[in-house]
């Protein structure tokens, strides 16, 4: 079933393009933004090798700012899902099509390539750096949820982050700590959301990876599910690859 429709998505594809057209102008476009110090190449597709791709790697992520800050003359459109994959399985690629002829590059109006951008930005928090050990949390059972707001509230302070991350997570801990009702998901506050508009993906991803054993934990304290604890911590050794924390409950 699954060769199936990767056939039927090619025969589609081949009405719908030119390639060999899509593959010479993409050529001329990538010999141009060479000519423009930006680090292009022709990335040839996995599925069908006449389908021919402008590949860039480049900070400005979006296509269309990337092409207006080379002040080239395109219209960039999106492709159908089928059409993206027959292309690239990871990076989302655009079409674009030539609006104003460019002379130096031999494009004239009508012009059409496929594009994508495969830069991946680095984060700036290494694996585990936002973890309970780094916090210093898991040599520690606690009896306290004070004595334990308090802890990680110091452990932020001293971790070698960036100050944005340090902040974010601050502000993520103090929006579960003050979440009293019961709720499955914990809103965040205009502060918060304003700090993490300016945090990398990849450090959004550690802080989400990472510090979430710590924001899980808070949460489950502070709802009723968790009625009658007695002391809770951070798992340690052996058991600590599969089990985040554990609480200990009297139930009667």
């Amino acid at each position: 079933m699954y060769k199936y429709t990767i056939i039927i998505n090619l025969k589609w594809w081949d009405m719908a393009y030119n390639y060999q057209s899509l593959a010479g102008i993409a050529k001329k476009v990538t010999t141009y933004f060479a000519s423009k110090s930006k680090n292009a190449k022709i990335k040839t597709s996995r599925y069908n090798s006449s389908i021919k791709v402008v590949e860039i790697d480049d900070i400005i992520i979006d296509i269309k700012s990337f092409l207006v800050s080379l002040s080239f003359p395109g219209t960039v459109s999106d492709l159908q899902p089928a059409d993206e994959r027959a292309i690239s399985g990871t990076y989302k690629a655009k079409l674009v099509t030539v609006n104003k002829p460019v002379p130096s590059a031999g494009l004239k109006i009508g012009d059409q390539f496929f594009i994508l951008n495969v830069h991946t930005e680095k984060g700036s928090v290494k694996s585990k750096a936002l973890a309970p050990s780094a916090l210093g949390l898991d040599s520690v059972e606690y009896t306290s949820l004070a004595t334990f707001d308090k802890d990680v509230l110091e452990g932020i302070s001293k971790l070698k982050v960036p100050s944005d991350v340090q902040m974010a997570i601050i502000e993520l801990y103090n929006d579960v700590k003050n979440t009293s009702k019961e709720t499955s998901t914990v809103a965040q506050s205009t502060s918060t959301r304003a700090v993490f508009n300016i945090i990398k993906t990849q450090d959004k991803q550690a802080i989400g990876k990472d510090f979430g054993e710590v924001l899980s934990l808070r949460w489950y304290l502070s709802q009723s599910l968790s009625k009658g604890w007695k002391k809770f911590g951070f798992e340690t050794g052996s058991n600590a690859a599969l089990v985040d924390y554990y609480v200990i409950k009297e139930v009667k």
